[in-house]
């Protein structure tokens, strides 16, 4: 007669194993945090805008940030983006019962364009835009301008990873019509 030992598994090697298989699946897929190591294809771009441009500091670290040489002037073989203009509005959706505003819509654009080293526009300008509601409490009038504040901001460098990523697929066919 043979005897057989039966091993038991400990919650704690279950809960890792589930916790393993759980990030290898989410990895798997492709899953990323937004904002993530948001790497650029572009090698080198150069970046115009006026001084008054709440963009243009955010927009110049994020390129830095994502492996791009931001040239300080127009060279031929580099794209230059131009930040031409930018918009924050805020607008009252709803008002209480007091008859003020209960909610508002916070909305951040941005007006660009993007010309190849040679000056031909590679991109006409466009408008891009992001809005958000958040609700007003009046027992912290603080936190809610320091919520306005933190949504602009976070509309503020989604816009500027969409402009990263459209540089990407510009600069992209630019080199593949180049190559041709």
């Amino acid at each position: 007669m043979r005897s057989e030992t039966v091993r038991s598994v400990s919650p704690r090697a279950i809960g890792a194993l589930a916790i393993a298989l759980l990030v290898l699946s989410v990895g798997a897929c492709g899953f990323q945090l937004r904002g993530a190591d948001l790497r650029s294809s572009v090698a080198r771009v150069h970046l115009e805008s006026s001084a008054r441009h709440s963009f243009t500091a955010p927009m110049r670290l994020a390129l830095v940030q994502s492996g791009v040489e931001v040239l300080p002037e127009r060279v031929p073989d580099a794209l230059t983006l131009d930040l031409i203009d930018e918009r924050r509005l805020r607008r009252s959706i709803s008002v209480s019962e007091a008859a003020v505003a209960a909610e508002y819509e916070v909305r951040v654009a941005v007006r660009y364009a993007v010309r190849a080293g040679d000056g031909a526009v590679v991109q006409e300008p466009l408008w891009v835009e992001r809005e958000r509601v958040y609700r007003v409490d009046r027992d912290n009038i603080l936190g809610s301008s320091e919520e306005r504040t933190l949504l602009e901001d976070e509309m503020r460098d989604e816009l500027i990873r969409q402009i990263i990523r459209t540089l990407d697929v510009l600069d992209g066919a630019a080199r593949g019509t180049a190559q041709r």
